[in-house]
């Protein structure tokens, strides 16, 4: 059948890849705060940076940051 104008479902799966990406950039917002929460760094979440850790003044990728107490008990 000849498609004719006004024609939708382009437009519905534009709509539906908007809505994937929204529901993919909330979780792992949600996700980097919830992971760091309780650890008493300060987060900072973008779609492009990702999920970053303040450490000392420095902005770190999450998934990069180690905390080691090296001190003897």
């Amino acid at each position: 059948m000849k498609k004719q104008r006004g024609s939708y479902e382009g437009m519905f799966a534009l709509l539906m890849l908007l809505m994937v990406m929204i529901v993919v950039a909330l979780a792992s917002y949600f996700t980097c705060e919830a992971r760091w929460s309780k650890s008493g760094f300060a987060t900072s979440w973008g779609p492009v940076q990702g999920c970053l850790v303040d450490v000392g003044g420095r902005w770190i990728p999450d998934d990069r940051v180690r905390e080691i107490d090296l001190q003897s008990k």
